[in-house]
């Protein structure tokens, strides 16, 4: 079932975030749920954007989907750099 809802709601953001240039790289999509409200954390590559402010402009423009979906509070855009499971090995 929750599957289903994630998947939902997946496809309504797939659809809010249409003729947004650079969406296709988002690789990992975050859903926290609470009190029946939904925040969004998109992960995309740091390195598909130009520069900063061509990243602040898309970050904008993913965010004000918290706008057009009445269970959304908030979407927030996070970049990552790397590879995946390039991040630091801690010695125990």
């Amino acid at each position: 079932m929750v599957d289903n809802k994630r998947n939902v709601m997946l496809e309504r953001l797939k659809s809010h975030w249409q003729g947004i240039p650079g969406t296709e790289y988002i690789d990992d999509i975050a859903l926290h749920y609470l009190g029946g409200k939904i925040s969004v954390e998109a992960r995309i590559p740091l390195d598909t954007m130009v520069n900063i402010e061509e990243a602040q402009l898309f970050a904008q423009d993913v965010a004000e989907t918290q706008c057009k979906d009445e269970y959304i509070t908030e979407v927030r855009v996070l970049y990552t750099t790397g590879k995946p499971g390039s991040q630091a090995q801690c010695a125990g």
